[in-house]
């Protein structure tokens, strides 16, 4: 729950209800209110990448970042994270 007054943040939501167990540590995957996913899959970046019609050195360039790492999120071996601008 929010407290008012505080900073307020973009919401992020998960297009199906997550059910959380009690006492399951959340992950930074996870929004730590409600639970739902809110990192995406390696295959949806993946997915959304071609569905934009762009090469990972084009969404590279876009995200400032190097193709190699845009490959690595895409397989797996690394996870997104979020920065502020």
């Amino acid at each position: 729950m929010h407290t008012p007054g505080s900073a307020s943040r973009p919401t992020i939501r998960a297009s199906r209800e997550s059910i959380m167990k009690p006492g399951r540590a959340i992950g930074l995957t996870h929004c730590p209110h409600c639970g739902a996913r809110i990192v995406p899959t390696p295959k949806e970046l993946k997915h959304w990448r071609q569905a934009a019609g762009l090469t990972q050195r084009q969404i590279a360039a876009r995200l400032k970042i190097t193709a190699g790492h845009v490959a690595h999120l895409e397989n797996g071996q690394r996870s997104p994270s979020a920065t502020e601008c």
